[in-house]
């Protein structure tokens, strides 16, 4: 029997030091704007609008259990932000950050934890996050050419 042959896995993209210290400061901030978004987007069809209130509610929770959760899980590890086929391992990360931020606004803001927003919510900046995220790897592939 032949031997099969086996597929190399993906190379990681490499770009010089400094390109590559300047754009891993660049991903927290472009996951930072996909949250920013999703308040502006929420906010803007609510009567409340853009408040402090809603700041707290539909912002906070996602970008601190994000940023505080998200790194010892890996999301911003090098494979998650340089590999294609690793784009989707993002997604269970986004899931349990996005489940632990929507039981702490629950908690704190005492808001019902299944409801509307909870599908739109993980939903919504989730596939802002993967867009965001293939959006940086194309710009990492094209860089490193």
């Amino acid at each position: 029997m032949a031997p099969r042959a086996v597929a190399s896995p993906p190379e990681a993209v490499s770009v010089d030091g400094g390109e590559e210290h300047r754009l891993s400061l660049l991903l927290p901030l472009g996951d930072l704007a996909v949250f920013a978004v999703f308040l502006l987007a929420g906010a803007s069809g609510h009567e409340d609008g853009l408040s402090a209130s809603t700041v707290g509610r539909s912002f906070l929770p996602f970008v601190a259990v994000w940023f505080v959760v998200g790194p010892p899980l890996g999301a911003f590890r090098p494979p998650i932000s340089d590999r294609l086929s690793a784009i989707w391992r993002l997604l269970p990360i986004w899931l349990l950050c996005g489940l632990l931020a929507l039981a702490l606004r629950s908690a704190v803001f005492e808001r019902d934890f299944w409801s509307g927003f909870t599908v739109v919510a993980l939903v919504f900046n989730g596939v802002l996050l993967l867009a965001w995220r293939l959006v940086y790897l194309l710009a990492l592939r094209r860089l490193a050419r």
